[in-house]
């Protein structure tokens, strides 16, 4: 990813296990690209 990318991440971050709860949006924190992505970029999940 892109430094921008792994940018906009780290400012959402906070946000993860927000987004983990809600239906539209936790299949996409649950994705192996997801995963992969946030792992590149430094950045660890939580474990919400």
């Amino acid at each position: 990813p892109s430094a921008a990318c792994c940018s906009n991440l780290r400012a959402q971050q906070g946000c993860f296990c927000q987004f983990a709860k809600n239906p539209i949006y936790g299949r996409y924190i649950q994705s192996p690209y997801t995963r992969q992505t946030v792992s590149t970029c430094g950045i660890a999940l939580p474990h919400c």
